[in-house]
């Protein structure tokens, strides 16, 4: 489940944005920072490891860094936003953030029980 929440990501962010919809204007890095705090938080909860945490934190980051490259060479989306790549850092930080609280052991146990 995880995985196909990276693969939404990447088609969502390549697709024309025309087919995302009537977006209410300025919410762009708010759909930005959501959408990788998403991500990280779901990935978090699954990784024990605060190594494979680090990992996860940079292969979201690096995952963001290609998808913008890639929307410059597509002519239906605009790429190269640094404030795209900088709302995408502050989903995944946000949530190693949370991750990094207790809470982080009490999902882990909640989920255990069903």
């Amino acid at each position: 489940m995880a995985w196909s929440g990276v693969l939404l990501c990447v088609v969502l962010s390549l697709m024309p944005a025309q087919r995302l919809g009537d977006m209410v204007p300025g919410t762009d890095k708010l759909h930005h920072t959501a959408a990788y705090f998403t991500l990280m938080l779901w990935h978090g909860w699954l990784l024990a490891q605060p190594r494979a945490l680090r990992r996860a934190a940079g292969f979201l980051f690096v995952l963001g860094l290609i998808l913008e490259g890639l929307q410059s060479f597509l002519p239906w989306r605009s790429g190269n936003d640094p404030f795209d790549l900088l709302a995408n850092a502050a989903g995944i930080g946000l949530a190693w953030m949370l991750l990094l609280t207790p809470l982080h052991d009490a999902l882990r146990r909640w989920d255990r029980r069903f």
